[in-house]
């Protein structure tokens, strides 16, 4: 999911000929989502889940 957010950005400066002088920023939506996940799979072990995803009903047959 980063690269694809980072190809896209980078795409959008590009686009708006901002390319040369921010550049750099082009990783930092994808810096962000990294981030993000890495705090809610935190939160998730915290709360006694593996994974934050699931229906109860899946292991319940």
């Amino acid at each position: 999911m980063a690269f694809p957010l980072t190809l896209l950005s980078y795409g959008g400066l590009c686009d708006l000929g901002l390319l040369l002088v921010y550049a750099p920023l082009a990783v930092v939506p994808a810096i962000l989502v990294y981030f993000m996940m890495k705090l809610q799979a935190w939160r998730d072990r915290r709360a006694g889940r593996r994974f934050s995803h699931y229906d109860v009903r899946d292991f319940t047959h």
